[in-house]
């Protein structure tokens, strides 16, 4: 069904009945319709003046303590960031930030280890082969860019890319000369200006982007170095000083 043939009486149904908690399944399997025409009627990009508003697309919205208790809900229930990823419309960056705690929500749902997001989403020697001959063969630098490609969380590709799984694969790891090195104090405010531009990455993509470990970033992003903070940094933000304050 074609985006015009939803009448303005359905439009105001989709919007009705649409439920974070079950996501777009319901809805495509109801009207038979795209993901795109879907999100054409929900998020109000269409002509139809209906009683019902539209729903504020997740791109333009900070995750909730609500959304946030569900995200880690979901995880302890066995679903995978990226079936998450697919259900709620989220980037797989910003589910891994929620469920790992690099928030600022105080739930009473427990977080998870990082590295329990790996063992979720599982990974074979043939798997971790291909990704990194992939890698190789590709002109994408960023693996940020590269894991839009793939079935599999940033954080996953990024494990195997660099080695440190248990593979034993023919094709090398990525080559990361720099990482471990010194950071130097303007790195360092680079790296805190970058995670205040978007509250939704992760620090291993911003060791990503700066050939760092996310241990190191972590360090400098938190104040935990010897770097003095600099005018209208991360540590004048309301929700950085609530991350610290959760320290």
């Amino acid at each position: 069904m074609e985006t015009e043939t939803i009448t303005a009486e359905e439009c105001a149904e989709i919007r009705q009945d649409y439920s974070f908690t079950d996501g777009f399944d319901p809805l495509l399997e109801t009207y038979n319709i795209s993901v795109e025409t879907l999100r054409t009627h929900l998020y109000g990009d269409c002509e139809h003046d209906v009683a019902v508003d539209p729903t504020v697309p997740p791109s333009e919205q900070q995750v909730s303590a609500n959304e946030c208790r569900f995200l880690r809900n979901s995880i302890h229930n066995g679903e995978t960031i990226v079936e998450l990823a697919e259900k709620t419309n989220r980037n797989r960056q910003t589910i891994t930030k929620h469920v790992i705690g690099e928030c600022s929500h105080s739930v009473d749902v427990p977080k998870i280890k990082r590295e329990d997001t790996y063992i979720r989403d599982k990974v074979t020697a043939d798997d971790c082969q291909q990704i990194r001959q992939r890698f190789h063969q590709t002109d994408v630098t960023s693996v940020r860019e590269f894991t839009d490609q793939l079935d599999h969380s940033y954080q996953v590709v990024l494990l195997h890319l660099n080695g440190n799984c248990d593979h034993e694969v023919d094709a090398p790891p990525r080559e990361s000369v720099a990482r471990g090195s010194d950071t130097s104090e303007e790195i360092c405010c680079r790296m805190r200006e970058r995670w205040r531009a978007d509250l939704d990455i992760t620090f291993e993509e911003i060791a990503d982007q700066f050939d760092k470990s996310p241990k190191s970033v972590e360090k400098h992003i938190k104040f935990h170095c010897s770097h003095e903070p600099r005018d209208l940094l991360v540590d004048e933000m309301e929700i950085f000083s609530s991350y610290l304050d959760s320290e």
